[in-house]
């Protein structure tokens, strides 16, 4: 992107067919993190499945989730065991599975890592599927497909 220009990072939007609405129609995903809709592995999956890329990179992806945090159902979850049980879930994720990593960043951290990969797009041409961002940051799943990916 020009130096000039803004950038924008859109968060992962789909459609969640696992939790569906009376039964029938699907939920929309929106990585929206609240007391309602706290963070699971299988939204992990579907945030990853929605393949938000850096332009003209299509093996760097980028998992962007927001909340509003000072809400009260949403601190109780953010402070309580629904957040205390997904954070235990990716650190075990991360043991069991060499190809998944995830980092805690700012948006000011995921706008310089988009930068890096803007600049210099060889550094992030890897052959294995290496990382997976949970929040935002430097975000490189080379060769990473909705199907295979690194996520089971």
């Amino acid at each position: 992107a020009p130096a000039d220009s803004l950038l924008m990072i859109q968060g992962p939007l789909g459609l969640d067919w696992r939790t569906r609405k009376a039964g029938l129609l699907p939920r929309i995903e929106n990585a929206d993190l609240t007391g309602k809709n706290p963070p699971t592995l299988n939204r992990l999956r579907n945030w990853v499945r929605a393949g938000v890329r850096v332009e003209g990179r299509p093996n760097c992806a980028f998992v962007k989730l927001h909340t509003h945090g000072c809400k009260d159902g949403n601190l109780e979850m953010w402070l309580g065991p629904k957040a205390q049980e997904f954070h235990e879930a990716l650190a075990n994720e991360s043991r069991q599975n060499s190809n998944f990593r995830f980092h805690y960043v700012s948006a000011w951290e995921m706008a310089q890592a988009v930068h890096r990969i803007e600049q210099f797009p060889a550094r992030f041409s890897m052959v294995e599927p290496t990382v997976i961002e949970i929040g935002s940051g430097t975000p490189c799943l080379p060769n990473f497909s909705p199907e295979g990916g690194a996520i089971r």
